[in-house]
């Protein structure tokens, strides 16, 4: 866990670094290849490596840790925001259409995993079951909780595969 003294200093690096031109690239923030990350949330930017930023916005008071509660409460907005048409559902359409700079084989296999019922919609219930899903599977130590550590863990997992996919597909 980066403590606050450092996660401080790393951010002051970070932006100075942008300042001079040089950037801190995958292999300057700790990435153990040396192929450049994906782009979306595989990046390290200011806020320090990939997943700092998304754990800041669900952990704003910066206790560390976040509940189930906190958890779906800020995914929900992420659902708000992909309803386009407010009608409480998710259409493949408006996912898709949010996820447009995404993989496509990606996009539509994410679009599945939450429509459960495979009717071609994501329902709020839906949604709300598959993200306590994913809760569960990143809180690796069962309390109940998701620190910044197991959320950045999650995300180097996530990372690592999407490398690996992205590899084979001969993207890189």
């Amino acid at each position: 866990m980066i403590s606050t003294n450092a996660g401080t200093a790393w951010c002051l690096a970070a932006a100075l670094a942008l300042l001079a031109g040089i950037g801190l690239g995958p292999s300057r923030v700790g990435a153990t290849s040396p192929a450049a990350p994906p782009a979306g949330p595989c990046r390290a930017d200011a806020a320090g490596p990939p997943g700092a930023r998304m754990f800041w916005k669900l952990d704003p008071q910066g206790i560390g840790r976040v509940s189930l509660a906190a958890f779906l409460a800020h995914r929900d907005h992420r659902f708000e925001s992909l309803d386009a048409d407010d009608d409480g559902r998710v259409s493949w359409r408006e996912f898709a259409a949010r996820h447009a700079s995404a993989d496509a084989a990606r996009t539509k296999t994410s679009f599945q995993r939450f429509d459960g019922d495979r009717d071609g919609f994501i329902t709020r219930a839906e949604w709300r079951a598959g993200e306590t899903e994913r809760f569960e599977r990143i809180d690796a130590d069962h309390d109940g909780f998701v620190s910044r550590g197991e959320f950045l863990a999650d995300r180097r997992r996530v990372c690592a595969s999407r490398r690996v996919t992205a590899t084979a597909a001969g993207g890189g």
